[in-house]
């Protein structure tokens, strides 16, 4: 029952429907709390609802149920980006390509967020490393393409 209320939850999420996909998986936590798979659910519904204290607190729950799991470390890198929390989400993301080598996920959000800091040649050695694993990852090739563009000095505008 459970999961039949987890996958109701998700398929709502994904309907647009974050209110009742939220209900569904409470109830579904309320069943089995023990699973991490329903509170990275609820984690991403009450994200989606720009309820970012509720999703980092149900984010940490799913890493306590399953530590080696990187998935609510990924999510948790998430929301410090959102917020513009940049070293904590380099913390998280560096955390999640410690926990899962390979996730390109977790390498592409990591070259992301050393980018937006400045660390161009850092966040190059991510994307690569991602295509190395993932020859054809949109979000690598995309981002290395944003990488090859020069960075242009700062200076009086003309």
């Amino acid at each position: 029952l459970a999961e039949a209320h987890r996958l109701l939850g998700k398929t709502l999420l994904a309907r647009q429907r974050p209110e009742e996909a939220l209900a569904a998986l409470r109830r579904a936590l309320a069943l089995r709390p023990e699973t991490s798979d329903a509170c990275l659910e609820i984690g991403n519904n009450l994200k989606a609802l720009g309820a970012a204290a509720e999703a980092e607190a149900a984010f940490l729950r799913a890493r306590e149920l399953d530590p080696r799991r990187v998935e609510p470390v990924i999510n948790l890198g998430n929301l410090r980006f959102e917020e513009k929390r940049f070293e904590d989400a380099l913390r998280f993301y560096r955390q999640a390509v410690d926990m899962a080598p390979t996730s390109v996920t977790a390498r592409v959000n990591l070259a992301g967020a050393l980018f937006t800091q400045g660390d161009r040649a850092a966040a190059a050695s991510q994307v690569e490393e991602v295509l190395r694993i993932d020859p054809k990852y949109e979000p690598a090739l995309r981002l290395r393409s944003m990488l090859a563009v020069p960075v242009r000095p700062a200076g009086p505008s003309r």
